[in-house]
């Protein structure tokens, strides 16, 4: 009966940190989703890029964390 009982808490236990994973990830795919269309508004409204640093690097494919001075906590925490 022991072992039954701590099957169960094992098994409810790793059904709530899948529940959780997932959860976190749509966030992040959402919240990626929503920079990434910040970003590209913000750089709609620049009218002057002389260097041509925003047509040049900030294009969508790829990792916008990637862009010429766009920053990332990813990022932030692999250069460390």
């Amino acid at each position: 009966m022991l072992i039954m009982k701590r099957f169960y808490t094992a098994m409810s236990l790793v059904a709530v940190l899948l529940y959780m994973a997932s959860i976190s990830s749509a966030t992040t795919s959402f919240s990626n989703f929503t920079d990434l269309s910040a970003l590209l508004a913000f750089k709609s409204e620049i009218k002057t890029d002389p260097n041509n640093v925003l047509g040049s690097n900030w294009t969508e494919p790829g990792s916008f964390c990637n862009w010429v001075g766009v920053g990332s906590p990813v990022a932030a925490e692999d250069s460390e």
